[in-house]
Formats: structure tokens, sequence, C-alpha cells
């Protein structure tokens, strides 16, 4: 994707779950990992990204076309730490 958009139907469920659409769109906009989610459906992407502020969030969202994205559900990556041994 070149330019993108949250579509605005969804813009609700995202602060819903504790993520604004904004920050959404920062995620796609900085470094981040991206891979097919072939579980669900063929069209269903993973994306773990940073927003402008540093928080680190994994978006499932399905590409629209046009610069738009779906997003379905989103959830922020907690730190994780390394175990002793």
């Amino acid at each position: 994707m070149t330019g993108f958009g949250v579509a605005p139907n969804i813009a609700m469920d995202q602060r819903d779950l504790g993520i604004e659409s904004e920050e959404a769109e920062e995620c796609f906009f900085h470094d981040y990992m991206f891979a097919k989610d072939n579980r669900r459906f063929d069209d269903v992407n993973v994306l773990d990204g940073k927003t402008d502020r540093g928080r680190r969030l994994r978006l499932i969202f399905q590409d629209k076309g046009d610069g738009l994205a779906r997003i379905f559900t989103g959830w922020e990556l907690k730190k994780t730490t390394k175990r002793k041994r």
C-alpha cells in the first residue's frame, strides 16, 4: 500500500479496543512486520507496527485497495522479558 487510510466505518470499533484509528494508521508508516493470515481468509493480513509514540500494536486487517484497510481487531504488544536460566 502506498497511501493509507482506515475505513471510517470501523473507527469506533478500534476505540473500543483501546486503539485510536490514527494510531492504527501510524503503524503502516513506520517499520513493521507483515504476514498473511491464511488460517482465516485469503485476504486477511497481520501487521506488527509502532505508533508515533512508540506503542507497539498488532493489527488484523483486510487490504481494501485504493489505500484503504479494514481493521478487524488489534491489540497492544507487551514488551517481552527474557527468562533467566
